[in-house]
C-alpha cells in the first residue's frame, strides 16, 4: 500500500449556482479570500455573485483534496459483527424469548 503525506491548510471554495434552487458546482479554490471574493463577481445564476466559503483542504504539495467520511466502516465486517452480537444475545434468552421477540 502506498503512502502520501499530507498538510492541511486553509482555503477558500467559489461555488456558482446555476439555477434558482442553489444548485452548481465549484468554480475553484483559492489560497486568498480577497481575489476569490473578486473572482466571484457574476459567476452565479443569471449574473449573480457566486459565493466565497471558507474549506480545510490536505495537499501533497502539488494538488488538493478534501477528506470525507464515506462509511463506519465496511459493509461486509459489521454484517459478520452483527451476526455475532446476536449469536450471543440468543444464546443468554430462552427459546420462548426469542421466539417473542422474533429472533429466530
Amino acid at each position: 500500500m502506498e503512502q502520501i503525506t499530507l498538510n492541511k491548510i486553509s482555503a477558500y471554495e467559489l461555488f456558482a449556482s446555476n439555477d434558482d434552487r442553489g444548485f452548481g458546482s465549484v468554480i475553484g479554490y483559492y489560497k486568498s479570500s480577497t481575489i476569490a471574493g473578486i473572482d466571484k463577481k457574476g459567476k452565479g445564476y443569471y449574473g449573480s455573485d457566486g459565493e466565497v466559503k471558507p474549506v480545510e483542504l490536505y495537499t501533497d504539495g502539488k494538488s488538493l483534496y478534501q477528506l470525507q467520511l464515506v462509511a463506519d466502516g465496511f459493509t461486509d465486517e459489521q454484517r459478520e459483527y452483527k451476526k455475532e452480537v446476536m449469536e450471543k444475545l440468543k444464546s443468554k434468552l430462552s427459546k420462548d424469548e426469542i421466539d417473542f421477540l422474533g429472533l429466530s
